[in-house]
C-alpha cells in the first residue's frame, strides 16, 4: 500500500532529509510554514553537514519540500 502522507512536525535535518526517498509514493507532503521556510533557508547547509559528518556514506540526498503548508 502506497504512503499517503508524510509529515514533517519540524526542520531538524535528520527529520525531513529523507522526505525524497517516498516520491514515488507520497501524495501529500505536510508542514507548518514556519517549518518550510526554515528547510528552504538552511537545507543546502544540512545535507553539506551531513555529508561532512557521516563521510559521504549518507549518498545523494535530494532536497523534497512539503506541498501542503499548515498556517
Amino acid at each position: 500500500m502506497p504512503v499517503r502522507w508524510l509529515v514533517n512536525s519540524h526542520s531538524h535535518a535528520d527529520h525531513w532529509l529523507g522526505n525524497a526517498a517516498f516520491s514515488d509514493t507520497v501524495i501529500e507532503l505536510i508542514a507548518s510554514e514556519q517549518t518550510v521556510s526554515t528547510m528552504k533557508k538552511y537545507g543546502k547547509d544540512d545535507v553539506k553537514f551531513y555529508t561532512k559528518v557521516t563521510k559521504g556514506t549518507i549518498g545523494f540526498t535530494q532536497l523534497r519540500y512539503p506541498n501542503v503548508l499548515l498556517k
